[in-house]
């Protein structure tokens, strides 16, 4: 029986073992994932809107735009009709996970944000 038990905790330890030699490189990855992603989002983007313009657009809820008042919502064009755009998230910035922070939409945004309050166009 203590034979089993031995073989049994020396199983397991070897398992935590590898679970955390594979878990550590993923780990970092993934911050530094969030971290680059980030801060390359950043410097791409083509605007910004404010929290009460992204809800008049229909990019945030209402109830959203209210508790994230002081926050902005970026966006960059992906494609001929297609933004993509990030809403800033706690510990996640404006990392690029998909559905979670960076969505796509074919509303026009840099045509709603020419010249309108609440918006902001970066220079080319």
């Amino acid at each position: 029986m203590l034979e089993a038990s031995v073989k049994w905790k020396v199983r397991t330890d070897g398992l935590l073992a590898y679970a955390g030699m594979v878990a550590k490189p993923v780990i970092a990855i993934s911050i530094a994932y969030c971290v680059l992603s980030n801060i390359s989002f950043q410097f791409a983007a083509d605007g910004s809107f404010s929290m009460r313009r992204a809800e008049e657009v229909g990019l945030v809820t209402l109830d959203y735009a209210q508790q994230h008042a002081t926050d902005a919502v970026l966006f960059k064009r992906v494609g001929p009709e297609l933004f993509e755009y990030r809403i800033k998230r706690p510990l996640l910035g404006y990392a690029g996970i998909p559905w979670l922070v960076a969505r796509r939409t074919d509303i026009d945004l840099a045509h709603r944000c020419e010249n309108r309050p609440g918006c902001k166009l970066e220079e080319d």
